[in-house]
């Protein structure tokens, strides 16, 4: 198996990433692969590639801890040459040629000269914005002197041929992609033939037809061609992940510290890695990890976009979306981000989504990938399914990161922008409109006619802004409205879902009025729609209210039902309904 008797042919780690490119060699993805060139095609690299047209020298180094310096790049190993030096060498052969350094650390101050590089066409301007110390002592392995301008010029032109790629563990890349390719009773065959044939044909060029000719030869049978489609299915997946924001964000969106923070640590880490963004309800955490999704799909790294309820036939990769997320990946940094992890545990018939959610962040750790998922501060610390499914290999979460309220300048600058001044609004609600939630819903309310006097409380923003947009529904009044919403949140509840499929219910032009409203939100579904609150906030004060209307205790306990089956949304419901039933209580003994 991989990097199992190498010996000299090289370590573990080189051969994995060959093992790799073969396969991406079957998709076409790279043109040839040599593994131990000849002569000055072997000095200080270890296997070419051809890709798009061009050639590529990779070298491949792994590291038991920290990152790589640049003296550690530059160190002289043999021969007076390093490894930035046998870079220059193999660029300095053709002008054509580029060169890869894969690594699985980080090397941050090469990766910030080479961006640099990138990033500024002509040399003059980049070097006045360079990091002068650490391009003059990588010039200084080149023999180049920072004081003369043809050598900056070259320094640049150097760099702009380089490109730097973090590859992790591979075993798990490998067996991840070869179940796609040859199905996971095929795999350790596939991965088996990959490797001999890579063992005897050092300094041999192989082409997509060798590979192929060797897997036939091997009895295997393989679904090819499938990256495209893969990679088409993860840009909707994220695209529709982005809609669910985009469809209620209703304010322009606030940049985040959190946002950097968490993009950071998925960058970043060398070993698969969990990232939990957590924050109590209306904080914005599905804003932040919508906005890392985004950021992520800019710097073309790959990544599977979900929410935990979603289903394998919604999702449309197969019974295994992470090995499709791996095939992507090619080795290389990728990101499966979960979010409302929270919520498949408060729903009652989620016990399969549970076990489903489970195989899959247990996939994505033996694989290697990172892995970012959002929920509710009180369920990540008080849920222990919950902390079970988020533990890593410490036993909890590598990073954590809490969502929080905006600052009051920011606020005071959104409310500016609606022509809103803060010092106008009673200190109670000054202080609740730092949650994004309220804010958004305290701006509509303002902007339907509704006033914000006298609210203590989130649940009475909700209550005043529903009383606002329903009673401004241009074609529903209010009754009708309140009528609809509550046929939608009692299916919800009777089915145990997060959402109701539209066509359980018959006032279809009020639920028209909502969705046009923002109220509701559509998601079409296996050749269905759903329908689901723009925010569980407004289920959750709705069904409280509900309670609170409840005539005795017999009946709120028939709603809250047994024991046994009652969730973390009953639990919130009734934190927010037993101040009402005490306040109902106490204005009755009052008459």
């Amino acid at each position: 198996m991989i990097g199992q008797d190498s010996g000299k042919l090289g370590d573990w780690y080189e051969e994995g990433y060959v093992i790799l490119q073969l396969l991406r060699l079957l998709s076409d993805e790279v043109e040839s692969i040599m593994w131990e060139g000849r002569h000055n095609d072997g000095k200080g690299i270890d296997c070419w590639l051809h890709e798009h047209g061009t050639r590529v020298a990779v070298q491949c180094k792994t590291k038991n801890r920290g990152s790589w310096t640049l003296g550690e790049l530059g160190k002289v190993k043999n021969s007076n040459f390093s490894i930035l030096t046998y870079a220059k060498f193999q660029l300095d052969r053709d002008p054509t040629f580029r060169y890869r350094f894969v690594h699985d650390a980080q090397c941050p101050d090469f990766d910030e000269l080479i961006a640099g590089a990138n990033a500024i066409d002509e040399h003059e301007h980049w070097w006045s914005s360079v990091h002068e110390e650490k391009v003059t002592e990588v010039m200084a392995m080149w023999k180049l002197s920072p004081d003369k301008l043809a050598d900056r010029s070259t320094a640049h032109a150097l760099l702009r041929r380089m490109d730097m790629q973090k590859v992790g563990d591979t075993t798990g890349h490998i067996k991840s992609i070869a179940g796609l390719l040859a199905g996971k009773k095929n795999a350790d065959g596939l991965i088996q033939c990959l490797t001999d044939l890579a063992r005897k044909s050092l300094t041999e060029e192989l082409r997509a037809p060798d590979v192929q000719a060797a897997v036939t030869k091997a009895g295997l049978l393989l679904q090819l061609r499938m990256l495209p489609m893969i990679n088409d299915r993860l840009a909707k997946l994220a695209q529709a992940f982005l809609d669910r924001v985009i469809d209620v964000r209703k304010m322009d969106p606030v940049p985040r510290s959190e946002t950097e923070t968490a993009l950071a640590a998925l960058r970043e880490s060398t070993a698969s890695e969990t990232v939990l963004v957590h924050g109590p309800v209306g904080s914005g955490k599905s804003e932040v990890i919508a906005t890392i999704v985004e950021q992520l799909q800019a710097e073309h790294i790959p990544v599977l976009s979900l929410t935990a309820d979603q289903d394998h036939d919604e999702i449309g990769l197969g019974a295994n979306p992470v090995a499709a997320l791996v095939r992507c990946a090619a080795g290389g940094t990728a990101v499966f981000v979960v979010d409302q992890l929270d919520q498949i545990l408060t729903a009652r018939r989620s016990q399969r989504q549970l076990r489903r959610c489970r195989a899959w962040l247990q996939d994505a750790r033996d694989v290697g990938l990172n892995i970012l998922v959002g929920c509710r501060t009180v369920d990540a610390q008080k849920e222990t399914q919950l902390s079970n499914l988020l533990a890593g290999p410490s036993g909890k979460p590598e990073v954590e990161i809490q969502v929080g309220d905006f600052a009051e300048p920011t606020v005071t600058q959104i409310l500016a922008t609606k022509g809103v001044a803060v010092d106008d609004l009673e200190p109670s609600v000054r202080a609740l409109a730092r949650r994004p939630l309220f804010l958004r819903l305290m701006i509509e309310t303002l902007a339907q006619g509704g006033q914000l006097e006298g609210l203590r409380s989130g649940m009475t923003i909700v209550d005043q802004w529903w009383k606002t947009i329903s009673g401004s529904l241009p074609h529903c009044d209010a009754d009708r409205a309140s009528r609809a919403l509550d046929a939608v949140l009692a299916r919800m509840e009777t089915d145990g879902t997060l959402s109701a499929p539209e066509d359980g219910i018959d006032d279809v032009q009020a639920l028209d009025e909502l969705v046009r409203a923002g109220v509701l939100v559509q998601e079409p579904r296996c050749n269905a729609t759903y329908l689901r609150p723009f925010h569980q906030m407004i289920a959750d004060t709705r069904i409280a209210q509900q309670w609170r209307d409840l005539d005795n205790p017999t009946d709120l306990l028939k709603s809250l039902g047994d024991r046994a089956q009652q969730t973390w949304h009953h639990a919130r419901r009734l934190r927010l309904a037993v101040p009402l039933i005490l306040e109902r209580q106490k204005g009755a003994e009052t008459l």
